[in-house]
Parts: C-alpha cells; structure tokens; sequence
C-alpha cells in the first residue's frame, strides 16, 4: 500500500518540479518572456510577421527577440520519404537563448535574406530519423517538401527548445530561417510565435508597460489591422508552468488524497494487530516504560515500515514516470527541462515516507501506549487494540476513509461524468469510410484564383474516378471575427466580435462529409468567382448572430474592412473533438493548404496509395503531411481526455478499493475477538440471520456515517469544480446518489463476508475458544 502511494506521488513530484519548479535549462532564465497578440476576445494569439518587425524595431527593453512557427516538412532522402518536425525561426532564436553550436555555425541575420534563406540547423533527432550520420555532415544539402537546404550546423543533442505552448515541441529534427519577405507582409495573419529576453534589470512589468504604448501606436498607425489589439508579456517559466501545472498539481492532489487513505487504513491494521503486542506493553510499563517511551518505540517501527514502503516506492516510482510520459499526451506535459527521478524527488519521496509513518502510526502509538499490566490482567482489553479507547480510534479512522473515498468518488464521478459529455457527443457527419490526406502546394505555382481553381477541381475529378471512391471534397482552414450587417462597424467593435472559424470548401463537401443541410441550398459552381459573396453557416452561428430571427437571405462579414456574404444554407452542427456548439461558416473558395477528404466505399486505407499516385499526377511537389482516418482523427483528438478520465477512473477504484479494505479488516477483527460471545448466542438459540444482522450492524453504522459527511464535503468541492471547469454541474445528482450507493454496498459486501463466516461458528468450539 506503502509503496504503490509514495511511488505514484513520486513521480508525479518529479513531473510537476521540471514543468513547474525548477528553472529552465538556459542562461539567465528568469529574463526570457513570451509575447503575444491580444484582442477583446481571445487573450493570448500568434503575431503577425510585421507586428513582430514591428515590435523588434520600436522596443528598448529586450536584448533579443526572436519569432518562430513550427511546422511538419517531407524529407526526400536515403530511399524514401519521411515527415520531420521543423521549426522556422528568425536568426537570432539561438544568439536569444545563448546557444552555441555542437557543429558549424547557427544562423545570422544574413540567413533570412532572398537567395540565402535555404539553409538548415539539424536537431538532435535528424540523425535518426534522416536516414543516417552521412547526411548530418557539414556542406551536405538535403530535401525539404522538394527543395534543398545546405546543412550548416547542428545544435547539442542536449539542446531543448522552451515549449511553452501546446504544438511547440522541445527538441525538432531541423531549424530552418524565416525568409524576410515572408516577415513582411500580411499584418492581419497571426501566424508567429515570439519571445524575447530582457535586458538587465528590467523586469516583465516594465516590458508589458512598454509593449502596451507600442500596441496602442500601431492601432493608431494601422486601424485596420489593429484597432483593438495590445501585447501580453508573460515570463516563460510562468508560460510554461501554465500549460500542464494544473493538471500536474490536480494528479499529485489526487494520489495524496489516496495515500491519506491508505495511510487511515494502515493505523487501522496497526491498531487491530495491536491486541496481539497487549501483553508486551502492559511489562514493559510495569517494568519502568513510561508511555512517552513506548510511544516513541511505536512510532520508531511505524517509520521503519514507511521508510521500507518508500524503498520500494522509490523503485516503482521510475516506472510510473515512464508509464505517465507514454500514456500522456506530449502537449500536456512540455518537456523543456528533461523529466528525471533526481535528488530531489527522492528527498520528496524520504519526507513523505517519515510524514506516512508518523501519521499512520501516531494513532496506534498513543492508543497502545496506555495498556497497563492492570487492565489486561482485570481483561478490560478484551475487545482488543488496547481496549474501548483503542475501539473508539478504529471506527473514527474506518469513519474517515469512508468520508475521503466518497469524496475523492464523487470528485471523480463528476468530472468524468463531464468528460463523457464530450467523449460521447455525436459529430454531426459520418466519420466512417471518411479518409483525410493534409496537403500543402507552393502559392508561388498557383497565384490566381483561375490557377487554383483548375488544381482543385483536376484533383477531385481524378480521385472521384478512382474505383471504390463515393466522393471527395476539399477544406482549407481560417479564422475570423464576424458581424451581422445591421451591426454599426469600426475597426474597434469588429475586433470584440466573437470568433468563428471558416472553412473553405468545394462543392461536394457536404456530400463527402455526410453533414446535413437543415435549411437551404448547397454551394454551385456559379458560386466559385474570385470573391465569393454566399456562404453557408452552422445553426450555433445563425443563433449568435441572429436569435429569434430566420438567418437564411441575411448577410454577414468575417473581415474588417467588411467582404459581404449572405446566407444561402444551414448546416448541422459539427465538431470533431469536442461535444462544443461553437458558431462556424463555410465559404466556397479554394485553398491549395487544405484537407482532402474521400469517402470510400470500403476501407478507405485501401484507397491510400492509389490516391498519392493522384496527387502527385496532378502535381509531383505537392506535400502530403498526414494521411488518416477521420476515426484515427478523432482518436488522437480525444486521446487526451480519455487519459484523464482512465487516471480518473483509476483513483477512483483504488479509493473504492481502500475503504473496502479498511471496513473488511474491521468487521473480521471484530468477529475474531468476539467469537466466545457469538457462540453464547448461538448456544443460546440464536439464529444465523440473527448473528449475520448482529456482527454487520456495527459496520453498516460507520459506513453510513461516513458517507453522510463525505457528501457534504463532496458538495463543497461540487461547487468549486463546477466554477473552474465547463461541464461539471452541481446538478448532477445522479453522480452524487450512485457513487454513494456504489460505495455502500461494496462496504456491505464488506461486512457481509466476514459477518457470513461468523454464521458458520462452532457453538462447542467457540465456548472452548478461551
């Protein structure tokens, strides 16, 4: 019991000290900050690459600020083709965190101009996964979505880049430059993500002072792009300690709740073995003992026990990391410092073994120590445990684990009772024989809408004509504000409008998606021009926009200065992870950066290959990043949840499984010391069902007790759950009555089998058991 909880806490530990507590792995750590784009609705975005210019010319506090954007690249080499984790950065990412070179040179400013920008920094897992050491070698080039980039360094394999936000990872396979051009242009795309480091002796506050009067500027200089957006300067440590330091701290909480449990159920045990050490204790006092001594002897191999439990737990810990990294997904835990069973952790593990044995064993030390000679000679210990006193101790302690399991149930009950809500949420399409293929072609070969046009419909044209293919459609991906027309615009209320996200599709998405149309009609060819002006929209969206009102003819933007687009259909809703209506359009463009998606007649991964061979027909430097199932799809996307619900679930069983424990171990020390008075009853005509009744009624009593007061505690930690996290309500009573009742029959089962043993006595052999 020992071991599993100081080995589960542990770990946990040893997670939440590199996530939360210990400083991260560069130079002056404490000056690096991370900056982002901020508007009345969403707190925290990416810049935009001339905001980020921007910043870097007009700032004073920071000695280095630097922008990046991660993305996924083709490699091309060593026989075949493999997709690698590629960070685009701005030259001075490396001079900013104080890196120095393992080989060659990093980049300089010179790297990011046209002409001089296809060069490459490899990452500690290039190596591997690039096909081989050969290709690792300075001056070698190698081929990135078809185009080569000179190899000019290599970072040290220890070097971990700060991942401080969900899709940033700590170590990539190869850093490549931004080119400048690209910095340069579109002000309204926040596309980059940017951190800084600060001068000496300045502080974040002084930075976020500055950034504001910058952001205000810009608003001024550029009303159109940033009217309403200001700058948010966050210390990245905080940054970073922000995206898996609750859920870290929530987990560690949990197994600390278990191991009080388990330490109830310890002193439980220590308390009902007692009767065996009466004897002992009472000579000893009688020989000179003081009860401070023998008190202090308890407690003494109270800690031996705790320590042992820790040893052990101290080598079950190293297993729960690895078993907790693997399971977890990797955005939920960052791994900027490397996650490690060190010193400290186990000085964690020593303090919370000798806090074990003293909390469990201060209990049955105190009790026992007042047994006199006396008293067990006159058998007012008969009961056992060092008497009524030590009695009383047992069932406050089996009165406690029942309250702190029902707690730590419902607590549990609740919010996987919130994650099922999203788990089992239906999508609004059918995600069965649905195949969905990322891919990405170079604008540069398709600038016009004409050019764009005719690679999207020759690309569905001749995936449609493959055999055992129903349809297929395409869907780029952006974002927006949007606003009825009848709303009064400025680019200040723009900016507050809520967000909505538009995907652009082509004809037969709805076919292809299975998504039905309520209200309506489905986009024609006559709808794809330049600057399309219908669209079609969810029902959430028609509801935000226009409530009590018929959305269909009404005419909305998602874009300031506005671009009109009136409503000709509405959709069902649809999501793909989250059981979340959120507003959402649908607009009949183009994108040469969308998911392909092809419903088969069959299995679609049969339809995998045949349909690379179209592409890359259509065109051989098409990048296909991922090919998947949307089942697969929607398996990754929820995977996080269901860990949470399966460690939720887990704790929740153990708890159950401790306090079963605990009234067991109570009701069959109770039958054993009382077996001559069971037998004076059954010798005196008592029935089994009599006897049965008799022996679980005590144990009933405390059962109930303790989930009388674990459901009021468990309705106050109701309440709090239910202001923090979105699903979890307080009217749930469901939840709070079944994991009560789960808990009282599994404690009856409890008390039954030993009451049930306690039947099947021997009159004769009880009345001989003394």
């Amino acid at each position: 019991m020992l071991a599993l909880g100081i080995g589960a806490s542990t770990a946990i530990f040893s997670i939440l000290w590199a996530v939360a507590i210990r400083p991260l792995p560069y130079e002056h750590p404490e000056q690096l900050v991370v900056l982002w784009r901020t508007d009345p609705v969403v707190p925290q975005l990416p810049a935009s690459g001339p905001d980020f210019l921007d910043w870097a010319r007009q700032s004073d506090v920071f000695s280095a600020l630097a922008a990046g954007m991660p993305y996924h690249a083709t490699f091309t080499g060593a026989g075949e083709t493999e997709r690698l984790d590629v960070f685009q950065v701005t030259p001075d990412i490396f001079k900013m965190l104080k890196v120095q070179p393992a080989a060659g040179r990093l980049f300089v400013d010179s790297d990011e101009q046209p002409g001089r920008d296809h060069v490459v920094v490899l990452g500690k897992g290039f190596g591997a996964r690039g096909g081989g050491r050969d290709l690792t070698r300075i001056g070698r080039t190698v081929t990135l979505d078809g185009e080569e980039y000179e190899v000019i360094g290599r970072v040290p394999d220890s070097f971990r880049f700060p991942a401080f936000m969900p899709g940033i990872e700590a170590q990539y396979d190869v850093y490549v430059p931004i080119p400048f051009e690209r910095l340069s242009k579109d002000r309204q795309e926040p596309s980059f993500f940017v951190v800084g480091r600060l001068k000496d002796r300045t502080t974040v506050r002084e930075a976020q002072s500055e950034m504001t009067t910058i952001a205000s500027r810009l608003a001024k200089q550029y009303p159109e792009s940033n009217a309403g957006i200001g700058v948010y300067v966050v210390s990245m440590q905080e940054q970073i300690k922000g995206i898996s330091g609750t859920l870290v701290t929530v987990l560690l909480f949990g197994v600390g709740f278990l191991l009080l449990i388990g330490c109830a159920n310890i002193a439980v045990i220590l308390l009902t073995q007692g009767a065996r050490r009466q004897r002992e204790i009472a000579i000893r006092q009688a020989l000179g003992a003081t009860p401070a001594r023998v008190t202090l002897q308890l407690l003494a191999e109270s800690t031996l026990l705790a320590l042992a439990g820790g040893a052990a737990g101290v080598l079950l810990a190293f297993w729960f990391k690895n078993a907790l990294l693997s399971l977890t997904p990797a955005f939920l835990i960052p791994q900027t410092n490397p996650i490690t069973i060190n010193w400290q952790a186990l000085g964690f593990a020593l303090v919370v073994s000798v806090a074990t044995g003293g909390l469990f064993g201060i209990v049955p030390a105190l009790r026992l120590s007042r047994v006199s000679l006396e008293g067990f000679l006159k058998g007012g210990a008969y009961e056992g445990g060092g008497g009524t006193r030590s009695v009383g101790a047992r069932d406050f302690l089996v009165v406690t684990e029942v309250t702190l399991a029902l707690s730590l149930l419902i607590v549990c009950g609740l919010m996987i009772r919130a994650l099922a809500g999203f788990l089992l949420a239906k999508p609004g399409f059918n995600p069965r024989n649905l195949l969905t293929i990322s891919l990405k072609v170079a604008d540069s070969k398709y600038p016009t809408h004409e050019a764009r046009n005719g690679f999207c419909r020759g690309l569905i044209e001749q995936v449609d004509a493959l055999p055992g293919i129903k349809s297929s459609a395409l869907e780029g991906e952006s974002i927006g504000h949007i606003a009825p027309a009848d709303r009064p615009l400025n680019p200040s209320t723009f900016r507050q409008s809520p967000f909505a996200p538009l995907s652009l599709v082509t004809p037969d998405f709805f076919r292809t998606m299975q998504l039905p149309l309520l209200r309506g009609r489905p986009f024609n060819s006559s709808d794809y021009v330049e600057k399309p002006s219908v669209a079609i929209i969810n029902l959430s969206m028609a509801r935000k926009l226009w409530p009590d009102q018929e959305a269909l003819g009404k005419r909305f933007t998602a874009t300031y200065p506005p671009e009109w687009y009136e409503v000709v259909g509405i959709a069902a809703e649809s999501h793909l992870i989250l059981g979340v209506d959120m507003p959402q359009a649908y607009l009949p463009k183009l994108s040469t950066k969308a998911d392909l998606l092809v419903r088969t007649v069959g299995d679609p991964k049969s339809a995998m290959n045949s349909i690379r061979e179209v592409i890359s027909h259509v065109d051989k430097d098409a990048r296909v990043s991922s090919v998947k199932t949307m089942e697969e799809s929607r398996a990754e996307a929820i995977n996080p949840l269901r860990f949470i619900a399966a460690v939720l679930g887990t704790m929740a069983a153990v708890a159950l499984l401790l306090a079963t424990v605990g009234v067991y171990v109570v009701t069959a020390y109770s039958v054993a010391q009382r077996t001559h008075e069971i037998g004076v009853r059954m010798a005196l005509g008592a029935r089994r069902g009599q006897v049965l009744i008799f022996v679980m009624r005590h144990g009933i009593r405390l059962s109930v007790l303790g989930v009388a007061i674990g459901l009021l505690i468990a309705l106050g930690l109701g309440r709090v759950l239910a202001f923090f996290l979105r699903g979890v309500t307080l009217g749930a009573v469901s939840t709070y009555l079944g994991v009560s009742l789960l808990l009282l029959v599994v404690t009856l089962l409890a008390n039954f089998i030993p009451a049930r043993r306690a039947t099947r006595i021997d009159p004769l052999a009880a009345l001989r058991y003394e």
